[in-house]
């Protein structure tokens, strides 16, 4: 499968008649009050969910609107010989399943390119491996696992120190290339080369690339999304098995894309953006804001729920790699099974 077939916008949308379609737009006034105001409407077409951020200005002319964020969950045609058009992570998942193509709900036996673990994860994730495959079990590929150390660390509690323990000693017996010791192998003194956070280090160090698939023990996997790859979170069974077969059963999400255009102002990041959809979507906590429970009857409180977030628009593009990683590590906050964002000169 070519290059452009998996990083090619998603093409047109052919709805079904009988989806309903869901509109919603909030706005308020960030300084020096808020305001809220809430207007929805349902008519027949696809899901979609619209959000409209108006920002005080301090010039003459009143309130400019900044941003606009759409999100719309596609539905595969199921009418004849007519077929829509895939998303990112559909085509990701296709060409890492070899399938010409694939749908929402379709289950993949899908080919990781790489598998991150960290002291966590990894040694019951090894222990898994042991289980299953034998004590003198090989991992499938010992260049596609990356082990990164981030949690039980620096620190003189012996007992979380077994953690790393553990994982120096599988890595040694594997031949694991990438594991990012906390220690130096040669004196055990600090290593200066010990690359901090796993989300962070696997960007730094290469590890992740457009088109690919990511998988990881930690539920922010999803952060790697932002380099046009699908990457999610995974439990330490299914890291078990991915170290002895490089494979991994999945069911392909259906999508919500979120379309956001506009130039935004200085005092917004991309912890703004992502927090604004997320209090739409998963707003547990929020319920006692009279018109959040409103949208909680509308949606649900799992809006995206085993579903991915696509993010693009003009927006999105004029975003650094920082908070372009930003948006994709919050997906899981909302329930969703893993964020996007397509590639450009920027990744």
């Amino acid at each position: 499968m070519s290059s452009s077939k998996i990083f090619g916008p998603t093409r047109g949308v052919h709805a079904s008649k009988t989806a309903p379609i869901f509109s919603l737009t909030k706005s308020f006034i960030s300084l020096p009050k808020k305001k809220l105001k809430l207007i929805h409407t349902i008519n027949n077409g696809v899901f979609s969910c619209s959000f409209k951020l108006h920002t005080s200005c301090h010039q003459q002319g009143g309130f400019q609107e900044n941003i606009f964020c759409q999100q719309t969950e596609r539905k595969p045609a199921t009418t004849g010989s007519v077929k829509t058009g895939m998303t990112m992570t559909e085509k990701i998942l296709a060409r890492a399943s070899d399938k010409p193509e694939v749908t929402p709900g379709d289950n993949v036996w899908v080919n990781v390119d790489v598998l991150m673990t960290h002291d966590i994860g990894g040694p019951a994730s090894f222990g898994v491996f042991k289980e299953q495959f034998g004590q003198k079990a090989k991992v499938w590929n010992p260049e596609k696992i990356v082990i990164i150390p981030d949690h039980y660390i620096f620190t003189a509690d012996e007992r979380a120190n077994r953690n790393v323990d553990v994982l120096r000693d599988y890595c040694s017996e594997q031949n694991i290339k990438y594991f990012y010791d906390i220690k130096n192998r040669g004196n055990f003194g600090a290593n200066p080369d010990y690359k901090g956070v796993c989300h962070v280090a696997l960007a730094q160090e290469g590890h992740c690339r457009p088109g690919e698939v990511l998988l990881g023990t930690d539920s922010h996997t999803c952060t790697a999304g932002a380099f046009g790859q699908f990457a999610t979170g995974i439990g330490t069974t299914g890291a078990g098995f991915v170290l002895g077969t490089g494979k991994l059963l999945l069911k392909v999400p259906p999508t919500l894309r979120f379309v956001m255009d506009g130039e935004m102002p200085s005092y917004l990041l991309a912890k703004d953006l992502i927090l604004q959809i997320s209090t739409v979507i998963y707003t547990l906590w929020l319920i006692s804001v009279s018109w959040m429970s409103h949208i909680i009857g509308e949606i649900s409180v799992a809006g995206a729920t085993y579903k991915t977030m696509e993010f693009v628009g003009t927006t999105v593009e004029c975003l650094s790699m920082e908070e372009r990683m930003t948006l994709c590590n919050m997906v899981v906050e909302a329930d969703g099974k893993n964020g996007v964002i397509p590639a450009d000169k920027t990744t």
